[in-house]
């Protein structure tokens, strides 16, 4: 963890309700086995939240090295320095869960897609993801479109609806990376791989995946 990261929390009190609300807030200081962070922020009202000292969070925040670092955090209190903090306790090592780097976590996810090829030879699209992660997508092709090459480069503009209710909206280089051909149940496919992604577009599609899969297991429980 580091100083001026951004950290996402989601109250475990609120587990139950849809969409489930999921805050942003920034490290401020680490002291003395605590984390000292802003007021957080409710990602789908960009309001200021209030939470009673006590109040437990999954927390989870976007490495360097592209993976993601959960664990369970707790409001211990609050003091003013030179802007208000609220106060989290600081989780050992052995309380932290390393999520599967980024090249890995793909899931399946429908989600609206503009597609824009470079090369004037071939027009833009509107389309649906079949998969995300943080490395690319695969997206359906419109019937007899005629597809650019592997190769080709694209930009794609993403709209992510979150289950916490937040829409993204990212615009991202990509590369043609695969053609799938169609089957009986599908249509044929496009793979993307990424290209140049920003560190902000990174985080928004690790917390749109992480989000889809806590809502999976809340789903498994229930």
């Amino acid at each position: 963890m580091e100083v001026g990261m951004t950290l996402y929390l989601e109250a475990k009190h609120q587990e139950m309700e849809k969409p489930v609300p999921v805050y942003r807030c920034r490290v401020v200081d680490l002291e003395d086995g605590r984390i000292m962070i802003d007021y957080p922020i409710n990602e789908t009202t960009k309001k200021p939240a209030f939470f009673y000292d006590g109040t437990q969070f999954k927390a989870w925040w976007v490495a360097k090295e592209n993976a993601v670092y959960s664990f369970e955090a707790t409001i211990l209190g609050r003091k003013k320095s030179e802007i208000p903090v609220l106060i989290l306790n600081q989780p050992i090592p052995d309380q932290i869960i390393k999520l599967q780097r980024r090249e890995y976590v793909r899931i399946s996810a429908r989600a609206d897609v503009a597609v824009h090829p470079f090369h004037t030879d071939y027009y833009p699209f509107a389309s649906t993801t079949v998969d995300i992660s943080g490395g690319g997508c695969a997206i359906t092709l419109p019937r007899n479109y005629q597809c650019p090459p592997i190769g080709e480069m694209v930009m794609l503009y993403l709209v992510l609806h979150r289950p916490s209710g937040t829409v993204d909206y990212l615009q991202v280089k990509a590369d043609i990376v695969r053609i799938i051909q169609p089957s009986e149940h599908s249509q044929e496919r496009l793979s993307f791989e990424f290209l140049q992604l920003a560190k902000r577009d990174r985080e928004k599609i690790m917390t749109y995946i992480f989000e889809k899969q806590l809502m999976e297991k809340k789903k498994m429980k229930l």
